[in-house]
């Protein structure tokens, strides 16, 4: 008798075991999906953002005034090394030769006013 009830105890922390492994692998595969449904959403939401209107684009009037800015007071470092980086970048992103050389113009004189500035050097 105490080996059939070993064997029911046994067959029934079995049971137990299986039941609650199935369970746990529900509930986690219900939450990965959920997790991968709001990646995708994220991933189009970034697609349409990046694709989009083009908000982020600037003018050329802009741009210009805010070279003419920089030439009005040519020896506010920060103002030339922060334009000059910033209009490199944008130069870069949007393949626009002239708009980089302007960037490169803008560096070399922030470069004459703080020659041992690393960041100016590593932008020209």
């Amino acid at each position: 008798m105490q080996v059939k009830t070993s064997l029911f105890a046994v067959a029934g922390i079995a049971v137990g075991f299986l039941i609650g492994f199935v369970l746990a692998n529900s509930i986690n595969r219900t939450e990965i999906n959920q997790l991968r449904g709001q990646l995708e959403d994220a991933r189009k939401a970034a697609r349409t953002s990046t694709n989009g209107s083009g908000a982020n684009d600037l003018t050329d009037e802009e741009i210009r005034s805010k070279i003419a800015e920089a030439d009005r007071d040519p020896t506010n470092l920060s103002y030339q090394k922060n334009l000059g980086l910033a209009l490199y970048k944008y130069g870069s992103i949007k393949n626009d030769a002239p708009l980089m050389s302007e960037a490169a113009r803008l560096l070399e004189r922030a470069s004459k006013l703080a020659p041992a500035d690393m960041e100016i050097t590593i932008g020209l």
